[in-house]
């Protein structure tokens, strides 16, 4: 397995160095080209459904495009991604409704962003076309290592909707206008097609708008703090509101139709160590979903990434996080629990410029999808190729 694991190490080392080289040429005419390759191993080892050892993997290629320097559009960008997933899914086996990996999906390959945006004055910016919501909205710097979905954008939010919001890995159409009065304040708002894809048939790309699936609304306004003497936003404090405006089915034991399933979110993070060779960063969110209609109707966050534990040069990084969700008392009958804690320890090593190496271990109590175990235990290893 160590021969194995070398082997592929450095195959993909020579690949990434050999392609690497051909990017330059790309970056003087004003198109950024990026190639990301992600695998996974993951073996749930004790309780859940099922021990059993998974793979599955995702591909990446985007292009992001000068339109200035391309096509003389002044302040303007293209992005343009592709998105293809393989693999088996690790929650199935995991029991968790959380979920445990964020590149789990169904296996296909489809255009997944394709938008243009433009800078209509230095504060002021509007953007056009199938865009990832979770790419602007709720989202952490300081969140970003960790492999388990509910630390990217909590499952209040992520498992709304008829086939979700605009996130990974259905994006749907969006307008969106982002505004800065000052340096250290924002508000971003946008609107989004109410239905991602087609929720009957995930292959594929589709848009297809009608009347009955309305549309999402999001707004979320922020305030980061600079670190003067290091020159970083060592401190941000966001605040998000959404709203669905189609109909959704209640969850009561006669069902009705409701308009307007809404929710918000608080979401902040600190840098409290930032030198040349390590930093500490902790991260809190909390969100509330309309309890009659969603099934996580609460969930509350936290967790902490410290860099530089075996490098000088924070080439490294060390998390630990927990999420705990809340299940609608509403949906009980279905679900093992009414609470889902997840506690997930993980570490990044980045064995040079283009790969990197991250050991995962994930701990669920009272997984919710499982009636056979109160816990369950999953570790993983991720590797990850980025050009």
């Amino acid at each position: 397995m160590r021969k194995l694991i070398f082997a592929l190490l450095l195959t993909s080392s020579l690949f990434a160095q050999k392609l690497n080289s051909f990017f330059p040429y790309f970056e003087k005419n004003g198109i950024d080209l990026t190639f990301a390759y992600t695998g996974e191993l993951f073996s749930n080892f004790s309780g859940g459904e099922k021990q059993k050892n998974v793979y599955l993997d995702n591909f990446d290629f985007i292009v992001l495009a000068d339109l200035e320097k391309i096509l003389g559009l002044k302040n303007s960008k293209l992005k343009f991604y592709m998105l293809g997933n393989n693999g088996s899914i690790p929650s199935e086996y995991t029991a968790t409704a959380q979920g445990t990996s964020n590149i789990a999906a169904y296996s296909t390959f489809k255009i997944y962003e394709f938008w243009i945006e433009k800078k209509v004055a230095g504060n002021l910016s509007i953007l056009a076309g199938l865009f990832d919501l979770n790419s602007e909205f709720d989202t952490r710097e300081s969140s970003s290592i960790f492999i388990n979905p509910s630390h990217g954008i909590g499952p209040d939010f992520s498992m709304t909707g008829e086939n979700g919001p605009s996130i990974f890995p259905n994006a749907a159409l969006a307008f969106r206008i982002k505004y800065n009065p000052t340096e250290n304040f924002y508000i971003n708002s946008a609107v989004f097609e109410g239905t991602p894809d087609d929720p009957t048939n995930p292959t594929g790309t589709k848009i297809e708008i009608t009347k009955d699936e309305g549309v999402l609304l999001v707004t979320e306004m922020g305030i980061t703090n600079e670190n003067k003497k290091f020159g970083k936003n060592n401190f941000t404090v966001s605040l998000g509101a959404w709203l669905y405006t189609r109909e959704f089915k209640t969850l009561a034991l006669v069902p009705q139709n409701k308009k307007g399933n809404y929710g918000i979110y608080l979401s902040s993070e600190k840098t409290f160590i930032d030198s040349e060779k390590s930093e500490l960063a902790v991260f809190f969110r909390y969100g509330f979903a309309d309890s009659r209609i969603n099934t996580f109707d609460n969930y509350l966050g936290a967790g902490f990434t410290l860099k530089g534990i075996l490098t000088d040069n924070k080439s490294d990084a060390l998390g630990v996080a927990l999420g705990i969700v809340h299940l609608n008392g509403k949906t009980y009958s279905t679900h093992s629990t009414k609470h889902e804690a997840i506690l997930e320890i993980t570490y990044v090593l980045n064995v040079n410029d283009f790969i990197s190496l991250q050991p995962d271990l994930q701990i669920a109590i009272n997984p919710a999808n499982t009636i056979n175990h109160k816990h369950s235990s999953a570790a993983g290893l991720r590797l990850a190729l980025e050009l």
